[in-house]
Order: structure tokens, then sequence, then C-alpha cells
């Protein structure tokens, strides 16, 4: 998470918006405010809501629901880039580098 948050404020600047979603189940709310107020988060993150498997697909029919996951949406909301498991502040930015400019995000 620290690498995860480095990384976006570094390149904010640039179009990258960062989503938070935490799929723990309402009754942790509290817990996961305190850890993301840790880890200094600072921005508005989201909660699941409703069942497993229309989140799961909502995201990416491909993706097992296997956690911790990561996903690069380009600036017209296409995934361009997933990572099941941890994810690096390199292999992220590798996969950041690559996009086109124009597909970095939009003005806000």
């Amino acid at each position: 998470m620290p690498g995860l948050l480095r990384f976006y404020r570094e390149h904010k600047a640039e179009g990258l918006r960062l989503v938070l979603v935490s799929v723990d189940d309402e009754d942790n709310r509290d817990e996961v405010v305190r850890f993301l107020a840790s880890q200094g988060v600072d921005f508005q993150t989201w909660m699941k809501l409703g069942d497993d498997m229309s989140f799961i697909n909502a995201l990416s029919p491909q993706w097992s629901g296997a956690l911790p996951a990561s996903f690069l949406f380009d600036g017209g909301g296409r995934v361009r880039q997933s990572w099941y498991g941890g994810i690096t502040p390199d292999t992220l930015k590798a996969a950041w580098n690559q996009l086109p400019p124009r597909h970095k995000g939009r003005s806000p």
C-alpha cells in the first residue's frame, strides 16, 4: 500500500487517478477506515456492497476474485492491465509508461 500511494502521488499530475475499493464486509467498516487512515489515505475510497460475483464480473469477468487485485484503466474506462496478488511500484510504472498520453486520464 505505501508504494502504491507513493506512485499515485508522484503521477497524479499526469492524470493518474487512484480508486481504492475495500471488499471487506460492511461490519468491518470501522477497521477499514482506521487502516486507510494509518496509511495516509486522504481521498475518497469505496466499499463493495452486494454480492461478490456481481462485483467481480463488473470489474473483469476474467478475475477469479483473488485478492489483492489491481486494475489499470485508461482514460476511457477500459481495463488495460490487471494484476492478481501484490504489485510493485516498478510494475505499475512500466504499465503506466506504456499508456499513450491521451489514455492517461481525463482533464479535471
